[in-house]
């Protein structure tokens, strides 16, 4: 009751010049040894690393670093901070006075205003 799977890759131990031989007897051994060894260590070390990792979580405290929504207060002077440094880049001093500019009303002027608005 052997298999023979041939045209394989790889440097796998089993695969010899592109074959691997399979007894099903000996799969089902190793699927035994595989169900009841490996998978309990596995097992095992999956749950002493989430128990480590927890407790140093804990002794490091990183539940202090989560991220917290800001008060209004923090937020609104955020934003206005955020408008100011926009504006100071959107309309500079050199060329306009106000911190809104007064469009023009004629087309020309205001296709001018438009192009020089652009550059900056």
């Amino acid at each position: 009751m052997n298999i023979i799977i041939e045209n394989l890759m790889g440097d796998y131990v089993r695969i010899q010049d592109r074959r691997l031989s399979v007894s099903i007897n000996e799969f089902g051994e190793r699927l035994h040894r595989h169900c009841t060894q490996i998978m309990p260590g596995f097992q095992q070390y999956q749950t002493l690393r989430q128990e480590l990792i927890a407790a140093e979580c804990e002794n490091l405290r990183l539940e202090t670093y989560q991220a917290k929504p800001l008060t209004s207060f923090v937020r609104n002077k955020l934003i206005n901070e955020a408008y100011c440094l926009l504006s100071k880049i959107i309309w500079p001093n050199k060329w306009v006075q106000s911190a809104k500019p007064k469009v023009p009303t004629d087309e020309l002027a205001a296709a001018d205003f438009a192009a020089r608005l652009w550059r900056q």
